[in-house]
This record gives structure tokens, C-alpha cells and sequence, in this order.
């Protein structure tokens, strides 16, 4: 569905963002950074993160990070192109 959406909306797509409190993109988050990656590197290595990039969105930025390295329970970041 990530590609159909993408297709779909095409050029209009000027970022991308994740909210995430729960899920297999925060266990990531958590994992990661749990091994010491910051949290843009962490970002990078989850499925959306993955997916963005494909299109072009491989800049991530976090906005919110509630909690510690390894252990956050609200994640926002925005993937943007270089």
C-alpha cells in the first residue's frame, strides 16, 4: 500500500512522517538505539524508513522522542528528500 500511496500522490509528496507508539517501527527504534545508533540512524533502519527511502526520502528527522535510548514510548520524525 506504501507504494500505491506514493504513486498515487506523486510529486505533492513533500515529507513523510511517523507517529509511533506502539509497533514494530518503535521496537525498532528502541532496539537500535538500545545498541547505541542515534535516533536519525535508528529511523533510517525501520520498515518506513525503508519505504521512504526507496522514494527519496532518506533524511529523517526526529521531533519527539519521549523516553531513553532503548526504551522510548512516542516516536515523531519526518523523512524528507536531501
Amino acid at each position: 500500500m506504501f507504494k500505491q500511496m506514493m504513486e498515487h500522490f506523486g510529486d505533492n509528496v513533500k515529507a513523510i512522517a511517523g507517529n509511533w507508539s506502539y509497533g514494530d517501527n518503535l521496537a525498532a527504534m528502541n532496539k537500535l538505539t538500545g545498541q547505541g545508533m542515534s535516533l536519525e540512524e535508528a529511523a533510517s533502519q525501520t520498515w518506513t524508513g525503508g519505504q521512504a527511502a526507496k522514494f527519496g526520502f532518506s533524511n529523517p528527522t526526529v521531533e519527539t522522542a519521549i523516553g531513553a535510548a532503548g526504551n522510548y514510548t512516542k516516536i515523531r520524525v519526518v523523512f524528507k528528500k536531501l
